[in-house]
């Protein structure tokens, strides 16, 4: 009798190809340097050793690069990842958060944005600064808005592990009562944003922001509290179409590249958004932060300059190109940005509105080059 069974005998050759396919594959594909479903750079090339101590580390070097280079590896490392999820597992050391209906959450700040954890100094400051840069504009004639954009933990608390820690009042509900109480106009973007829930997704599953439905939700109340009635969107204005939702960035951070994907109402801002023509504003200081930028409408209308981060740059100028004249915007740099942007922009609005979770002061920083009080 044969030490193999007929079927065993036509699945070793079959087992002997597909160990051996990764390996010689490596002969035919070019080698990568980082891993977007890992989110982490790759084993560097080898390298001849010069000494003793290279020749000692050189299996552990080898060991690394086969590992990271093999044939097929994004393909069976999503597919590895991908299982890993549905199985409950976290990934990529708990970056992101796996919440129900697979809604997916970053852990960064995020008892603090559900009122877990209160951080009574930082509020303290944050709103310190708010009210110092009101009380400057003010002096000026500029009329200041702040809000803050909610986090999708915020809105959609149904959706978190039951572990998660949450408490009221939370920093958002601190940090407005700083901001109302030396007179800053203070937006509070959760009422209209948790009620509008309803009628479709306002947050993308997986991602950390909004939907352009939530935008312009947000939009719509900035309208209000600015007393321009004339700058509000219709929701029936605009041509809704059903579409997939795109923005994945949590997905990718998780390496579970392969969810699919959830569907979410998308107004259709096709001309609105061709016609926006963004450049650079010269003699701002971004160090380092996400390049500031202005655009001209074409048309007469109020200037308004925007403070804050990717929830406003990405989704708000297409909303703002219809009634103003021009739009800049600035990213907040945790309190540090370039105070030049007021003198050079000239503006007839501000809107402070960063991320709840972003709403800080780095090591105490304020505003560079502001002019005098």
């Amino acid at each position: 009798m044969g030490l193999l069974s007929p079927i065993q005998r036509w699945l070793a050759p079959l087992v002997a190809v597909a160990l051996m396919a990764p390996s010689v594959g490596m002969l035919f594909t070019a080698a990568k340097s980082k891993s977007t479903a890992e989110n982490r750079m790759l084993a560097a090339p080898l390298v001849w050793p010069a000494d003793l101590a290279g020749w000692r580390a050189l299996p552990r070097q080898v060991d690394a690069y086969l590992g990271d280079h093999f044939a097929f590896r994004q393909a069976l490392t999503a597919a590895s990842n991908e299982l890993h999820w549905r199985l409950g597992g976290q990934l990529d050391r708990g970056q992101v958060l796996r919440g129900k209906d697979d809604r997916l959450f970053l852990r960064d700040n995020l008892p603090t944005v559900t009122g877990g954890v209160v951080n009574a100094a930082a509020v303290k400051d944050y709103g310190r600064f708010v009210c110092d840069l009101h009380a400057r504009l003010q002096a000026r004639a500029i009329p200041m808005l702040f809000s803050m954009a909610p986090s999708p933990a915020v809105i959609y608390p149904e959706a978190l592990p039951d572990w998660v820690p949450r408490g009221r009042p939370s920093a958002y509900d601190l940090i407005l009562a700083r901001t109302r109480a030396c007179g800053v106009t203070s937006v509070d973007l959760r009422p209209p944003l948790l009620a509008a829930k309803p009628s479709g997704s306002i947050y993308f599953h997986r991602d950390s922001h909004w939907t352009p439905k939530g935008a312009l939700i947000a939009y719509n109340a900035l309208a209000e509290a600015a007393n321009r009635p004339d700058w509000r969107i219709p929701p029936d204005q605009l041509v809704w179409r059903r579409a997939p939702e795109q923005n994945q960035d949590l997905a990718l951070l998780a390496g579970t590249i392969h969810l699919p994907a959830k569907m979410m109402d998308a107004p259709d801002l096709t001309a609105r958004t061709a016609s926006l023509d963004p450049r650079p504003i010269n003699g701002v200081d971004d160090h380092g932060a996400r390049p500031s930028f202005i655009d001209d409408s074409g048309h007469p209308g109020p200037t308004v300059l925007i403070i804050g981060d990717s929830y406003t740059s990405d989704f708000l100028p297409p909303y703002f190109a219809r009634s103003a004249g021009r739009l800049a915007w600035v990213h907040q740099q945790g309190c540090g940005f370039d105070g030049r942007v007021f003198d050079l922009i000239k503006p007839d609005y501000v809107i402070l509105m960063p991320v709840d979770r972003a709403a800080s002061c780095k090591r105490g920083q304020r505003p560079r080059n502001l002019p005098p009080a």
